[in-house]
């Protein structure tokens, strides 16, 4: 994580009786996220699938493996996939005030 925050206030006094004040801040935000990728556990794959057609001896092997008309596919997929999540967060923001007394007010 990488972190940049920052913030400011300004207070000027206009009149005796008037005051002005202005606020910045500013902040901004990166972080990376590295988690495991998913997993395939016991996931069907029928002798029908489009991925064996062609291939008799995968195709046979999907319909008599475990006494099925399926075979069974186990895969962890993190060495063959980069997951992780990336954000960027920036923030800017001003504002602006008066305070004191405006004519017969206070």
């Amino acid at each position: 994580m990488k972190r940049n925050v920052g913030a400011g206030t300004f207070t000027f006094a206009i009149a005796d009786d008037l005051n002005l004040s202005v606020d910045v801040s500013y902040g901004k935000v990166e972080t990376t996220n590295i988690t495991g990728a998913l997993d395939a556990t016991n996931t069907r794959v029928y002798a029908d699938n489009a991925f064996i057609l062609g291939n008799g001896l995968a195709a046979a092997q999907a319909t008599y493996a475990n006494g099925g008309p399926f075979a069974l596919f186990n895969k962890d997929w993190t060495s063959q996939l980069d997951s992780r999540t990336e954000f960027t967060t920036e923030v800017k923001r001003a504002a602006i005030g008066l305070d004191g007394k405006f004519g017969d007010s206070s």
